[in-house]
């Protein structure tokens, strides 16, 4: 599972298209077809301003950030101090080292990835770039 850190004004841009799986092999795609719209292509919409992480690398980057998770979401000010936090925690690596997790093998061919600090860093770099658009913009920060 995942989530997205994301502002909802932010434009939206095609994130992925393909094949309608339903009308994929037709003569012609149908016209009331519930996936492609009649297009023969499935459509993925994204925001523009957007960081998918999986569900524990979401929930360690806001442990790091000391934010609340079940807040609705970040506007206004409250940007501003996240991207403060930010960069405090990208100038210590002691800041970080507590949700540094090395990778453990489980049998011969499954992997836990962990998280590694360079994965934080960068990580935390992506999300203060889209805290800095919607700063600029106005924006608020949603999740989900």
């Amino acid at each position: 599972m995942s989530v997205t850190i994301f502002c909802p004004e932010s434009p939206e841009v095609l994130g992925a298209e393909y094949e309608c799986m339903i009308c994929e092999g037709l003569e012609a795609p149908k016209p009331d077809c519930p996936f492609c719209k009649g297009t023969g292509k499935e459509r993925f919409v994204d925001h523009s301003a957007s960081l998918n992480v999986s569900n524990s690398n979401f929930e360690a980057l806001f442990r790091l950030l000391e934010a609340d998770e079940t807040a609705e979401c970040w506007q206004g000010q409250q940007i501003g101090t996240f991207r403060q936090r930010i960069m405090k925690l990208m100038n210590s690596s002691r800041q970080r080292a507590s949700e540094v997790e090395e990778p453990f093998k489980i049998g011969s061919s499954w992997c836990e990835g962990g998280r590694s600090d360079d994965y934080l860093v960068r990580r935390l770099s992506q999300l203060n770039g889209l805290l800095a658009q919607a700063q600029e913009n106005g924006w608020k920060v949603v999740w989900g």
